[in-house]
């Protein structure tokens, strides 16, 4: 038997350990980034000076609420106004922010057509120094929906929220 070529089992679960490196990076990849609270709520402060009919909802409306949830965006949610719409996705790209829906870039001409289509998009903003501010907005099918999570907000921090997990129709 020929010694040099003969590997051990030690050897060979290295080898496996090292070629797993490509998941760990696919693993890292996966990991939600960490917005930036501050500067999300200076944005949202002058999002909702614009636009008072949005409701921010989810881990957000619960870290304005007691700050006890670390929020990975902040949740929007508008009345399903075409116009409106399309003028809030013109606020958040002349802010410099990417507006993408399932990940692909909305252009400002194409913005009814993706609206037509979906009851969502992200607008999502990373600077210089690595500020990272990340939002989803939804609307939902009907303004009946929208009506009936309006009854039930309440105001946080100068921003109207609702503080229970809710389900938006498709």
């Amino acid at each position: 038997r020929d010694v040099e070529r003969s590997r051990g089992l030690g050897d060979v679960y290295k080898r496996q350990i090292s070629n797993r490196a490509h998941e760990y990076v696919f693993i890292a990849q996966n990991t939600p980034k960490s917005i930036s609270l501050v500067q999300s709520k200076v944005i949202l402060d002058r999002f909702y000076k614009a636009y008072p009919e949005i409701i921010v909802y989810g881990s957000f409306s619960c870290w304005l609420d007691n700050k006890a949830c670390l929020p990975s965006d902040v949740d929007i949610l508008l009345p399903n106004n075409t116009d409106l719409i399309q003028d809030v996705t013109a606020w958040f790209m002349n802010e410099g922010f990417a507006v993408t829906r399932w990940g692909a870039p909305i252009e400002k001409s194409a913005i009814s057509t993706a609206i037509e289509t979906s009851n969502y998009f992200r607008a999502e903003y990373i600077d210089s120094t690595g500020v990272f501010i990340l939002f989803d907005i939804s609307f939902p099918s009907s303004n009946k929906e929208y009506e009936r999570l309006l009854s039930q907000s309440i105001m946080l921090d100068g921003i109207r929220c609702v503080l229970k997990d809710i389900i938006l129709d498709e």
